[in-house]
């Protein structure tokens, strides 16, 4: 009965001293060490999917909070600094915001994301001069109805009446619906006499739900002009190159 005992403890203890033996013969360098930049990169992302949660639920200074930690992480990362100048933007703070934006432009100038973020911010800040020297430059990557219509908010509070009613018929080829820009166009018309185009201008503003006394009142000057110059006003058909062109040479020209 002894001899088993000691037996069993003998086979238990070299069992053991095997076990032991076995850990110690492997080489410390064949452990793997952790990274710490993939360590960094992992909280990055996690900080900035919390902070892009925070921002679509309208907790803006969480947001901002989560999303400055993952820039501060990973300044690399240009979408982090983008949802972080958003979250400026919607929290109210339109100074960094633009900072933000602005550095963004200056390592990528190309960057249309950033580019037209910061123009929003310049437009409701009525930075006009800054709009049009934002998204010019971003019209060879981008043709869409907020790029156009800025562009032509920024000519016409500018006085530059020209480039205004340039980009106010392309806003309006991508969006017809446009009330405003309807009517903006319609001002430029009757700015330059040409109060064919004007009124059409102005009746298309009113189909399209706008109405307000200052809308009427120069749409009825628009007519009144138009009567004075041409004499009374009927409707004809005529035949030309192409449906709704007139000569440019004429007062009313298109």
């Amino acid at each position: 009965m002894t001899d088993r005992f000691t037996m069993a403890a003998c086979l238990i203890a070299g069992f053991t001293q095997l076990t032991f033996a076995g850990e110690e013969a492997i080489p410390v360098e064949s452990k793997k060490k952790p990274d710490p930049a993939a360590s960094i990169q992992v909280d990055a992302a996690t900080l900035y999917e919390q902070g892009r949660n925070s921002l679509f639920r309208g907790k803006y200074e969480d947001a901002i909070k989560s999303l400055k930690a993952a820039v501060e992480a990973d300044e690399k990362q240009t979408s982090y600094q983008l949802y972080l100048a958003r979250a400026y933007r919607y929290a109210k703070q339109p100074e960094q915001s633009e900072k933000l934006l602005t550095e963004i432009l200056k390592l990528a100038p190309d960057h249309v994301e950033a580019g037209q973020l910061l123009a929003e911010v310049y437009y409701s800040r009525e930075k006009w001069k800054a709009v049009t020297d934002t998204l010019e430059p971003l019209l060879k990557y981008r043709h869409d109805f907020p790029t156009y219509h800025m562009l032509a908010e920024a000519a016409y509070n500018q006085d530059d009446h020209e480039n205004a009613r340039k980009y106010y018929r392309e806003a309006i080829k991508l969006n017809p619906d446009s009330g405003p820009d309807h009517y903006q166009l319609g001002n430029i018309y009757l700015a330059e006499n040409r109060f064919a185009l004007a009124a059409r201008s102005y009746e298309k503003a009113l189909q399209l739900g706008l109405d307000s006394v200052v809308l009427h009142y120069k749409l009825a000057s628009a007519y009144f002009n138009l009567r004075n110059y041409f004499g009374r006003i009927s409707v004809a058909t005529v035949k030309a190159g192409e449906p709704g062109t007139i000569s440019g040479n004429l007062a009313y020209g298109g």
